[in-house]
C-alpha cells in the first residue's frame, strides 16, 4: 500500500531542497571567487563579473587567477626538530606522510584481527577464551575522548 504524501511532507522537502541548492551555491561562489585576484575580489566580492560569466577569462586577469591555488600550497611549511637540527617539511611530504599514515594503519587494523581470529579458531587452547574475551572488551567500550 502506498503511504500518501501530506502538505507537511511537501513543504518539508521543498524547505530541504531550497536549502541543499542554497549550499551547492555557495560552494560554487567560494570556488569561483577563489579565482579572482584579491583586487578583483576587493571590488565585487559577491558576485562573478561580466567577463567571467560570457566564458572570456584568460589565465592571469583579475577574474581568473589560479595563482592563488599556487600561492597557498607554496605558503604551507611545518618547522620539526630532530636531534637539534631544523628542518622544513613542505604539503607534499606532509600530503604523502597522512597517505601513508591512514593507510598503513588500516592495513594493519585490518590485518590484525584477521591473524588472530585464523589463530584463535585454527589451534584451541584455553587461552582463546582470554582472546576472545578481550575482543569482546574492545569492540564493547567506547572510545572517549579520542
Amino acid at each position: 500500500m502506498k503511504k500518501k504524501i501530506g502538505p507537511l511532507e511537501i513543504v518539508l522537502g521543498l524547505v530541504l531542497l531550497f536549502h541543499a541548492f542554497l549550499l551547492i551555491g555557495l560552494i560554487f561562489w567560494a570556488l569561483f571567487n577563489s579565482f579572482k585576484s584579491s583586487d578583483a575580489f576587493a571590488m565585487d566580492p559577491l558576485f562573478l563579473s561580466k567577463e567571467m560569466l560570457d566564458g572570456l577569462a584568460t589565465v592571469g586577469e583579475p577574474w581568473f587567477y589560479p595563482q592563488n591555488y599556487a600561492n597557498a600550497f607554496k605558503g604551507v611549511i611545518q618547522y620539526i626538530k630532530i636531534d637539534g637540527v631544523r628542518y622544513k617539511v613542505y604539503l607534499p611530504e606532509m600530503f604523502w606522510n597522512s597517505i601513508l599514515y591512514s593507510v598503513g594503519c588500516a592495513f594493519f587494523a585490518t590485518l590484525t584481527p584477521c591473524l588472530v581470529a585464523y589463530v584463535t579458531s585454527k589451534y584451541k587452547s584455553r587461552f582463546n577464551a582470554v582472546v576472545y574475551g578481550i575482543v569482546i572488551f574492545v569492540m564493547v567500550t567506547p572510545v572517549v575522548g579520542s
